[in-house]
């Protein structure tokens, strides 16, 4: 039995093209999805700062397990309280995206540019922000899928969207 083990180990280390058929590398990368996001955000100072949230985005598939996306949303908060994000997004999955029913962790991070009307004087503000969350990522069609997420993150918030995703080809 040993024997034959060693024999076919060799075999195979000799010839790779008997496991192409096996090698990520062979497959075409998936295409990019646009991402159009809609949502809840409340940023924490004195109290609660509640915002209604929308954003588009593209994303790649880097890896069976992993999607990488650029994402810009714009928040409108209270009287002129307006932010708007510029963010990378990193989600990542047990599950292969392909499955009908993903959950998946993400990590964001971006510029976050504020500007409020602030005691009658105007006030603008850039800053760093980080999230981390997780979500389910749910196939609507062929090309489409919805995906409810929630992250909380610094500045100090709490996210609540709902994405919907179409592959481009």
């Amino acid at each position: 039995m040993l024997p034959r083990a060693v024999l076919l180990s060799l075999l195979l280390l000799l010839c790779p093209r008997l496991t192409h058929a096996q090698s990520a590398a062979s497959l075409p990368a998936p295409p990019p999805a646009l991402l159009v996001s809609g949502g809840y955000v409340a940023f924490a100072d004195d109290g609660r700062i509640d915002h209604g949230m929308g954003g588009l985005g593209l994303e790649w598939r880097a890896m069976p397990h992993l999607a990488a996306s650029g994402d810009l949303s714009y928040m409108v908060g209270p009287g002129s309280d307006r932010d708007l994000l510029l963010a990378a997004t990193v989600r990542a999955s047990v599950l292969r995206w392909s499955r009908p029913v993903v959950p998946y962790a993400l990590v964001a991070a971006g510029a976050l540019w504020h500007s409020a009307r602030v005691f009658g004087a105007d006030y603008s503000d850039v800053g760093m922000l980080l999230q981390v969350g997780g979500g389910v990522r749910i196939a609507a069609g062929r090309r489409v899928f919805i995906a409810p997420e929630f992250a909380i993150g610094g500045p100090p918030h709490i996210r609540a969207t709902l994405t919907v995703g179409v592959t481009l080809r």
